[in-house]
């Protein structure tokens, strides 16, 4: 009996520590976004160039890994590699850092996992980031042969590329978040007319800082910035609007617009030829804005871009901090993981009593049998 017990009180200990340090999952893993393999071209990445990225819009809230299509250019090993994912603002919400092997110089699917994994809002726009770490070795990230993923854009060197990096996001929806407006494309109207900004002030937005627009004419000889983008960015609460560069090389900058009704358009200023975003905080709960861009060069423009628009909520929004909050308020207590390690901890409870009744009716020379007796007598 006594060596049960001792086996049966090591068991349940090995299973309640088990159980405390277990991971909960919470939901099951599944594809959300992805540009799969469609090509075996690539671009390099090296301690000398800056990190590429490729902005993706997921529709889970839960990001659990990405994989990527990377090998390395003519070497055999190892070779450090971080995997940082960026929200609308470029803001970092998460890092992973791996040293895969590299063998060949074919394309291979590397995974960087997040655990726990990241809260991410539905509808936003967010990026995946892929730098090297210490070492002499360079970094292929494999691309596709042109735009293969619609809802994002391949970024390297301060500009955005004509194609998608190859990739892939894996997550769970947790719970029914809310659902901020995704990215429009209609063109309200076809006649929009652009009033110029009065102020010659420069302002600063998040992340870029903004001049006044230039006076130009507009010309076919400026190309027209592709793929607009709008989208509510939750976090900052702001309106994010993105595009892909002009394909006229030597464009100065950005002249951005917005518009209340989808018709009339006024100014809100121009940015740098390496911006292709611009974050806009003066908006109001409940009302929805028309976006356009033009690029422009000395005093000529390119023509205006497609209109993309976003309704701002009525009301705040959850953020990532609300969508935690509210996971931890719904798993409460009564979780299976929790059932089972208040049951084990009640059973090593019980198998400590016995044993040490054992040792002290071993103390006193006597049997279990002989405690009843003594009990009964008493009574």
């Amino acid at each position: 009996m006594k060596k049960i017990s001792k086996i049966l009180l090591i068991f349940s200990v090995s299973l309640f520590l088990v159980l405390a340090f277990a991971p909960v999952v919470n939901a099951a893993s599944s594809a959300d976004q992805q540009c799969v393999l469609v090509g075996s071209d690539y671009d390099l990445i090296s301690p000398a160039t800056t990190p590429r990225e490729q902005s993706f819009i997921p529709t889970q809230n839960r990001l659990e890994m990405v994989h990527t299509w990377l090998n390395g250019p003519g070497f055999t090993g190892d070779q450090s590699v971080v995997v940082n994912i960026l929200n609308s603002s470029k803001t970092l919400i998460g890092s992973n850092t791996y040293s895969p092997t590299f063998s060949t110089e074919e394309p291979q699917i590397r995974t960087a996992e997040f655990s726990p994994a990241l809260t991410l809002i539905p509808g936003q726009i967010y990026y995946i980031q892929i730098d090297v770490l210490d070492g002499p070795n360079n970094l292929y990230w494999y691309r596709s042969i042109g735009d293969c993923y619609a809802d994002g854009t391949a970024y390297g060197e301060g500009v955005a590329y004509p194609w998608d990096f190859l990739f892939q996001t894996y997550g769970s929806a947790y719970t029914e978040p809310s659902n901020p407006s995704t990215p429009s494309t209609t063109t309200p109207s076809n006649t929009s007319t652009s009033s110029t900004t009065p102020s010659n002030t420069s302002a600063t937005t998040t992340g870029q800082t903004t001049t006044a627009a230039p006076k130009t004419t507009t010309s076919t000889s400026v190309a027209v910035p592709s793929n607009p983008q709008a989208a509510y960015d939750d976090i900052n609460k702001s309106a994010f609007f993105s595009w892909k560069a002009s394909t006229t090389a030597d464009i100065e900058g950005y002249i951005i617009s917005r518009s209340e009704d989808g018709t009339t358009f006024t100014d809100l200023g121009a940015v740098s030829k390496e911006i292709t975003s611009y974050s806009d905080k003066n908006i109001a709960n409940g009302k929805t804005y028309y976006y356009q861009v033009k690029a422009y060069k000395g005093t000529l423009a390119s023509p205006a871009s497609v209109v993309v628009s976003v309704a701002i909520p009525e009301a705040v929004t959850q953020t990532a901090a609300d969508l935690k909050a509210e996971d931890t308020k719904k798993d409460g207590f009564f979780t299976t993981q929790n059932i089972l390690l208040l049951s084990a901890g009640l059973l090593i409870l019980v198998l400590a009593i016995i044993l040490v009744t054992q040792f002290y009716l071993r103390k006193k020379n006597m049997s279990l049998r002989d405690l009843f007796k003594k009990k009964q007598k008493t009574e």
